[in-house]
């Protein structure tokens, strides 16, 4: 009986300590954000104001910034609409409205209508920078 006792007290004690933990969502990735995967699908865009970041996961400087975008990208969805582009998933997949110069950029629309691009680590962090203030 007092193992028993013994047993369940410690029980009791593992579920205070696992109640008592912090849980800490880990932080999202890639595939975490809708993507845009064919280019006539920027015609069919909602309403609102749009943030696209194109990207490719083959590109050192989009693997250097991926952390701080993903995470800018991740407090702005409740300001915006964000969607993503993966260079190697939309290759070949029919033509861009616009001249793309390349990755890591952001396509912003207002109010569903193409605004601009920015093209580049610097123009990309300091607009999500922007947005945050």
């Amino acid at each position: 009986m007092r193992k028993l006792l013994n047993l369940m007290a410690f029980i009791s004690l593992l579920f205070l300590f696992s109640c008592n933990e912090t849980t800490t969502q880990a932080p999202k990735g890639y595939d975490d954000f809708a993507h845009i995967e064919h280019w006539d699908e920027l015609s069919d865009l909602p309403d609102g104001n749009i943030i696209i970041y194109y990207y490719s996961p083959y590109c050192e400087v989009c693997q250097a910034m991926k952390e701080e975008v993903l995470e800018k990208l991740d407090q702005l969805e409740e300001d915006y609409v964000i969607y993503l582009i993966s260079e190697g998933m939309i290759y070949e997949q029919g033509e861009p409205p616009f001249e793309t110069k390349g990755v890591p950029a952001l396509f912003i629309y207002n109010d569903g209508d193409y605004s601009e691009m920015l093209l580049g680590s610097k123009p990309v962090l300091e607009y999500l920078s922007s947005k945050l203030d």
